[in-house]
């Protein structure tokens, strides 16, 4: 299996393990003052995730420009209003879901395409900076929601 493969693919799955790993009692923590709780910091991934299986994954094999991305000032407040409306197990369940497909839509992409260019509206990327990239928000939520977490033990 291609390195940058495997590298996605575990990059998914310890994004799947930090999410599960959430403790009731912070979940509805804001990651700042007046800031996102942990949940709808959470919750916010549902939307954009079900957007890479069905506007994106699909895609990445084809000759085509990507669909449009839909606006992120529409998107995250509505995925942060679900979340306020939700519970820890309904979304960390939904999330898990989509990673899980996102990951066996990853392990499907031939070894040949992950230096490919692919096109997104006119800027030209490689697919894996694009996941890259995708990974990279992970890891910056996953570090506010760590930060929140870890000044939340503190105070106990």
């Amino acid at each position: 299996m291609h390195s940058q493969k495997q590298a996605m693919i575990r990059h998914h799955e310890q994004f799947i393990q930090f999410i599960e790993s959430i403790q009731a009692s912070h979940w509805r923590k804001e990651i700042n003052e007046g800031k996102w709780s942990v949940a709808e910091v959470v919750g916010h991934f549902i939307p954009w995730d079900e957007f890479i299986l069905r506007k994106r994954l699909p895609f990445l094999l084809l000759d085509l420009p990507l669909p449009k991305a839909p606006s992120a000032d529409e998107i995250n407040p509505i995925a942060a209003e679900t979340a306020r409306n939700q519970s820890q197990e309904t979304i960390i369940a939904e999330l898990i879901v989509k990673r899980k497909q996102i990951i066996e839509g990853i392990s499907k992409i031939p070894d040949a395409y992950w230096h490919k260019t692919i096109i997104i509206g006119n800027k030209k990327i490689s697919l894996y900076d694009y996941l890259i990239g995708l990974a990279a928000h992970d890891e910056h939520h996953m570090k506010q929601i760590s930060a929140i977490l870890s000044s939340f033990n503190g105070m106990i």
